[in-house]
């Protein structure tokens, strides 16, 4: 059974991890996806991720398709992706995951 926006009040979580690996464990617990909320380099599509900045969006720019995403504007948008206004943001509901959270030893 999905939530409906009628019936279920949103569910919220205070968690000490990883927010990648959160929100996906969150989503394996309930069945389908999440949204995640990133703030975002107002400037740059996954801001210094790059340079190997460490900070929350250059992290989950490494972990994921999310720079990607925030490059490539829509087909049909006559508009750049950048510079975001103040008060806006970007909807990228395409961005998978591919790596684990660097600070745990995997050993690939």
């Amino acid at each position: 059974m999905h939530p409906t926006p009628t019936t279920d009040p949103p569910q919220f979580a205070v968690q000490s991890k990883d927010p990648v690996d959160a929100a996906l464990d969150w989503a394996r617990h309930i069945g389908h996806k999440v949204p995640f909320i990133c703030a975002a380099n107002e400037k740059r599509a996954g801001g210094d991720w790059e340079t190997g900045v460490v900070g929350y969006e250059e992290r989950l720019c490494r972990r994921s398709t999310l720079s990607a995403t925030l490059s490539n504007v829509a087909p049909e948008s006559e508009e750049e992706n950048y510079p975001i206004p103040v008060e806006g943001g970007i909807w990228s509901p395409t961005v998978g995951t591919a790596r684990p959270d660097p600070a745990r030893d995997v050993g690939l």
